[in-house]
């Protein structure tokens, strides 16, 4: 008798250990996360001169132990859930992406319905004052990864789809910054 219950006292502490780590795990995971993604917002003024935005700057020393581990060289850079491509024209707009003078991978993804990841546009209008999410993906060697300051660059183009007109262009750059910068 007395066996049994030190088996189960035993059992219900390490349940209750491995239960405290999950969840102290979880959120320490959740804190990681916003440091292992970037993001930016694109507001398209079709009208504008000057349709150069911001440059988006990713630094892959920020990135935790998890994503080092699991996922080196991939990395997602994302308008954010509430949609950060918005439409500040009075007409809609038809919208397809094109990325130009990356050494890597890239590809612009979106989790809308009206998005088609083959064409890379969305088969639908943004309307005026809408706004639509993407996900800009990178794919990049992990031999790449530590070699230098500067490791990928490029930048996103954001097309009229019918008319081939740009709309918007978004300079990225994925730097290490273990590394001095090239000056």
């Amino acid at each position: 008798m007395k066996k049994l219950n030190t088996t189960r006292v035993l059992l219900h502490f390490i349940a209750f250990t491995v239960g405290l780590f999950l969840i102290i795990g979880s959120g320490f995971y959740r804190k990681a996360i916003p440091k292992e993604t970037g993001q930016f917002k694109i507001s398209i003024f079709p009208t504008a001169e000057n349709k150069e935005t911001k440059a988006i700057v990713y630094d892959i020393q920020n990135e935790g132990i998890p994503k080092r581990v699991l996922q080196p060289g991939r990395i997602s850079i994302s308008t954010g859930h509430g949609g950060g491509i918005v439409n500040k024209d009075k007409l809609p707009l038809w919208l397809k992406f094109k990325t130009e003078g990356f050494n890597s991978d890239v590809k612009v993804v979106s989790t809308d319905p009206s998005y088609d990841n083959k064409t890379q546009s969305f088969k639908e209008a943004l309307n005026p004052g809408l706004s639509k999410s993407v996900s800009v993906n990178f794919d990049i060697p992990r031999e790449k990864l530590n070699k230098k300051y500067d490791i990928s660059s490029g930048n996103l183009l954001v097309v009229d789809s019918r008319s081939g007109k740009i709309l918007a262009k978004v300079p990225f750059k994925i730097v290490n910054s273990k590394f001095k910068r090239n000056t």
